[in-house]
Formats: C-alpha cells, sequence, structure tokens
C-alpha cells in the first residue's frame, strides 16, 4: 500500500493553472471579440506568387498510341537463342512426360541436361610512347547444369581456353 503524505505533492492548485488549449480552438476572448485569427483568413494572390504553378501542356494533336510505339522502331519480338538441351528442356510451355520413379514416388526423375554460355572478344591496337601494340584478347565461359530432379542438380562452370584465370592473348 502506498501512503501519500500531506505537503509532500508538488502539483499546484487548479486555479493557478492554464486552461488546456487545442490546436484549432478558438480563444474564449477571441469568441468574444468575435474576430478572425490571422492564420485562419483565406490567402490571397496579392504577394505576386501566382507564377509558383504553371499553366499545364498544350496539346495540338489528339494522343495516337500507335505512334508511341513507334517510338522504338515498330520492332518485334526476338527469340533468344536456346542453350543446348538433351531431355526436359527449361522454361518450356506445357505438360512435361510421365517420369521415372526409380527414386520413389515422392522423388520423379526429370533428368535434363543443358549446356550454355557465352563468348567475348576483344580487340585492341594501342600506340604507347612511340611502341605499337596489337593485341586480341578472348574469353569462353561454359555452363553446364545437369537436372536429375526438380530440386537435385550439378552444376559446373568452365572456362576452357583460359589459363591460370587469365585471358588468352595474341
Amino acid at each position: 500500500m502506498t501512503q501519500v503524505l500531506p505537503g509532500a505533492s508538488r502539483a499546484e492548485p487548479a486555479d493557478s493553472q492554464a486552461d488546456p488549449q487545442y490546436v484549432g480552438a478558438v480563444s474564449k476572448q477571441k469568441a468574444a471579440d468575435n474576430t478572425a485569427e490571422p492564420a485562419a483568413s483565406t490567402r490571397s494572390n496579392v504577394d505576386g506568387k501566382e507564377d509558383l504553378f504553371l499553366p499545364g501542356p498544350q496539346y495540338d494533336q489528339n494522343y495516337d498510341a500507335k505512334s508511341q510505339v513507334d517510338v522504338y522502331g515498330a520492332k518485334s519480338v526476338v527469340e533468344p537463342p536456346r542453350p543446348l538441351e538433351l531431355g526436359r528442356q527449361q522454361y518450356t510451355p506445357g505438360l512435361y512426360d510421365e517420369s521415372s520413379t526409380l527414386l520413389g514416388t515422392l522423388n520423379p526423375l526429370l533428368p535434363g541436361l543443358a549446356i550454355y554460355g557465352d563468348w567475348r572478344t576483344a580487340v585492341a591496337y594501342n600506340s604507347n610512347n612511340g611502341k605499337d601494340i596489337a593485341q586480341i584478347a578472348t574469353r569462353l565461359n561454359l555452363d553446364v547444369d545437369f537436372k536429375i530432379t526438380a530440386t537435385e542438380r550439378i552444376h559446373a562452370f568452365f572456362t576452357p581456353i583460359q589459363n591460370n584465370n587469365v585471358y588468352s592473348r595474341f
């Protein structure tokens, strides 16, 4: 149980405290005067701020959706090259063939082998302080992905024409 001794409270009597005020509330004196607050009055454009907002654009022609597509040169879709694939192909529509249940009915075999990659070549000719240097550098990246089931894979990355992670140069 807590006991409060008389005079131990630091609160002042209520008659010496100001009345609570709320944001947006009209004070008692203003309500009696019936005058408006300066911030609550409507703002006129007398301050010369009419240039703060520019007028909207003026269009002299109707909107043509076809011409907006032609901005891109009326290009058409180009199918990207597919990797070399054997077995189940990757990212193809439709149903897959019936799979083997050699590893159990809950782990069907969906084997597929995909080989893809890129070949990059750069040619340079530099004349540096009277010494002419011409060179060609090339790099072949091969990704081999052997899919055994839907979740088990063997993935390998090869760079066959590099030596100790250095591009082949001639």
